[in-house]
């Protein structure tokens, strides 16, 4: 991605994983529509709207946020998605530890990464509760044994 940026001549500093997040999930919402473009022409159009820091405009990575169609759509990713998970469904899995073939271990720590990452984004306290939370709920399936897993002990 950064050579991407290097090659159409953008400086850009202070380029963080929050903008490599959000171009993510635009890149995602495009790909599931069918639409494919040239990322050269997209961070520039990006650049273009005011969306990313351009040629020595130095930004902290706490104070950027997009705005536009691209801003739009990272705050729908957000909240229709990852704050509209029920994390409890999540974390259920790890209570029955009934699990033989459909590695639902694996839904919880993705939901996780996604929230912490969107919860860094747009510092929203409610989901900043709602992870506090769901990694409660998950921290109370562990074993005495200390096994934190879907899988039956046998």
């Amino acid at each position: 991605m950064l050579s991407c940026l290097r090659n159409a001549g953008l400086r850009v500093y202070k380029f963080g994983q929050k903008i490599l997040f959000a171009l993510a999930c635009f890149l995602w919402i495009l790909s599931k529509y069918g639409y494919t473009m040239n990322y050269r022409v997209l961070l520039l159009g990006l650049c273009a709207w005011g969306s990313l820091p351009v040629l020595g405009q130095e930004s902290r990575v706490e104070d950027i946020r997009i705005g536009g169609f691209v801003g739009g759509r990272i705050h729908t990713c957000i909240e229709q998605r990852v704050k509209s998970q029920d994390v409890e469904h999540l974390v259920e899995p790890f209570r029955h530890r009934g699990e033989t073939s459909l590695w639902q271990s694996e839904f919880f720590g993705k939901w996780l990464l996604g929230a912490i990452s969107s919860y860094e984004y747009c510092k929203d306290p409610a989901l900043l509760e709602q992870i506090k939370t769901g990694v409660r709920s998950f921290m109370q399936t562990q074993t005495p044994e200390g096994y934190i897993g879907n899988y039956s002990p046998e």
